[in-house]
């Protein structure tokens, strides 16, 4: 199994926090950042390699990384668009390297190491893991499935009251469906939309896939956004 980190973003929101270090590198504990207990979790899971998208301060992630023994091979690709273009651009960068074998991840995120233990259980060939215990808000990454279970939209501007709950920021797909996304990754970026999420190209194509959500079972998580 391999892993790929989304870690290129500015995080202006973060203000004078992330002015000089990519968000992920913030310290949660200690000299410990959120980055550093993503890849503690991925070691636990049986991930063997580390690719991270990088852009904002990636030297300083780099350095930081660096400094500490790390359990995983590490390797980076660096986005020189991260200013200008959201991570859509991020995945489409890294197309090639996403394989069946791969897991995506968005860099901001802390969570439970359960979470990732129960996704990778799992054996679903196409998932996405999902908060479906805390209340919706209008930020959150919302996902909507049909009465079936199976999803019909992953997008932020659903009806809280509707949707089944956020998407974490952990994803897989394989064969098919993982084709799929790259071929809608392409369509959008040939199309100038640049300004986009990732997610929004799943959402074009997911009523086509056999794509599953894994539920958090309410154990902790959070997305890393504002001071």
């Amino acid at each position: 199994m391999h892993a790929l980190i989304f870690a290129a973003g500015r995080s202006r929101r973060l203000g004078a926090l992330t002015d000089h270090k990519p968000k992920c590198c913030l310290p949660l504990l200690g000299n410990k950042s959120v980055i550093d207990f993503s890849l503690e979790h991925i070691v636990a899971a049986g991930f063997k390699s580390v690719t991270i998208v990088t852009g904002h301060a990636e030297n300083v992630l780099r350095e930081d990384l660096a400094s500490k023994k790390q359990k995983l091979k590490i390797n980076y690709v660096f986005n020189d668009k991260y200013e200008d273009w959201n991570n859509i651009y991020t995945a489409y960068l890294v197309r090639e390297l996403i394989t069946d074998a791969t897991y995506i991840f968005n860099s901001d995120i802390v969570y439970d190491q359960r979470i990732l233990i129960t996704a990778v259980n799992s054996r679903l060939d196409n998932f996405i893991v999902v908060d479906d215990t805390k209340p919706l808000v209008d930020e959150d990454m919302k996902v909507l499935v049909d009465a079936q279970g199976k999803i019909q939209r992953i997008n932020k501007n659903l009806e809280n009251a509707k949707s089944k709950g956020e998407y974490i920021g952990i994803m897989h797909l394989s064969g098919a469906s993982l084709a799929a996304f790259k071929d809608s990754l392409e369509k959008m970026i040939k199309a100038g939309e640049t300004d986009k999420y990732y997610e929004d190209a799943l959402d074009r194509i997911v009523t086509g896939l056999d794509l599953k959500t894994i539920s958090t079972e309410g154990y902790s998580w959070a997305e890393i956004d504002t001071p």
